[in-house]
């Protein structure tokens, strides 16, 4: 199953981005800790194999801040770790201070 995401932005109080707007202008800008609230959109029914795919909207993003980051991240690790059974999250170029792995 695939879960497609909506282009939709949260309404402009929901949507914390906004305020990094600067940030995200350089082509080398590092990447950022969210945390966020999706809803289902839609649900298309595939009538070729029968099946439903949901599309999902962000309904409220905030960026974490960085008093706050290294207890995102490992909540994310955690929380990727019980998913998958596979405790090697590595986020590529995602330096947070305070996080000792």
């Amino acid at each position: 199953m695939t879960v497609k995401y909506s282009s939709q932005r949260p309404l402009d109080e929901l949507d914390g981005l906004q305020d990094f707007e600067d940030d995200f202008k350089e082509e080398s800008a590092e990447p950022v800790l969210i945390v966020g609230v999706v809803q289902t959109q839609k649900i298309e029914h595939i009538i070729a194999d029968g099946t439903d795919r949901p599309t999902v909207k962000f309904r409220q993003i905030e960026v974490v801040p960085a008093a706050d980051a290294a207890t995102v991240s490992a909540l994310i690790k955690k929380i990727y770790q019980d998913r998958t059974g596979d405790s090697a999250l590595e986020l590529a170029g995602l330096e947070i201070d305070g996080d000792d792995e």
